[in-house]
């Protein structure tokens, strides 16, 4: 499963990364949601976790960078600790991991709430 977390705390992001490699998984992150739309668009994740603390900062941002980016209303979301900005909205939301997260469960945690919630 190839996650694609956007979060602005380094020690998260770097423990999740560490874990994705210890199981041959792809993982990307970005501390921003600024300008993080083209990106996202062009490595297609199989799922987004977005710190919903994190996404705050720049949410209406995003949120209008969707106008050029439709695809990505289909790519899961997944929050990350708070429930995310009213602005993204139009993202396909399939659940919310509680902080602190236990970066062994994360991918398990994810995979459950995609599972979950499949078309």
């Amino acid at each position: 499963m190839f996650i694609f977390l956007v979060d602005a705390n380094p020690l998260i992001s770097q423990w999740l990364a560490k874990e994705a490699r210890c199981r041959g998984e792809k993982f990307y992150h970005l501390p921003s949601l600024a300008s993080a739309a083209y990106t996202i668009a062009d490595l297609a994740p199989d799922v987004l976790v977005i710190d919903g603390k994190t996404a705050r900062a720049s949410a209406q941002l995003f949120a209008d960078e969707l106008e050029s980016y439709p695809a990505l209303r289909e790519i899961p979301c997944v929050s990350l600790g708070e429930r995310p900005p009213e602005e993204l909205g139009a993202l396909r939301w399939v659940g919310t991991i509680p902080k602190p997260v236990n970066p062994e469960l994360f991918a398990s945690e994810v995979a459950m709430l995609m599972a979950n919630n499949k078309h």
